[in-house]
């Protein structure tokens, strides 16, 4: 897992950061947690097509996406960097 973190928005609590979640050298997904200090929300990104991806909230199931679920989009993996504010 690699994360990184960075402030949403100029309250004085805010807080963000952001996961990678990956097996070996394959990145599955991302996932965004961010808070302004009074409320928390959270984000899912798929970098992973061939594979069911799951993500539980206390052992329930608020993100799911199968393999093949998204036909005719297309589907790139490249290595390349990233800056987070």
């Amino acid at each position: 897992m690699i994360d990184a973190r960075y402030q949403p928005t100029d309250e004085e609590l805010s807080d963000g950061a952001a996961f990678l979640m990956v097996n070996g050298r394959n990145p599955g997904l991302i996932l965004f947690v961010e808070t302004d200090g009074n409320g928390w929300s959270y984000g899912v990104g798929r970098l992973s097509y061939p594979s069911t991806l799951t993500v539980k909230l206390d052992d329930e199931v608020v993100w799911t996406k199968p393999p093949g679920s998204e036909p005719g989009n297309s589907y790139n993996a490249f290595n390349s960097s990233a800056r987070f504010p």
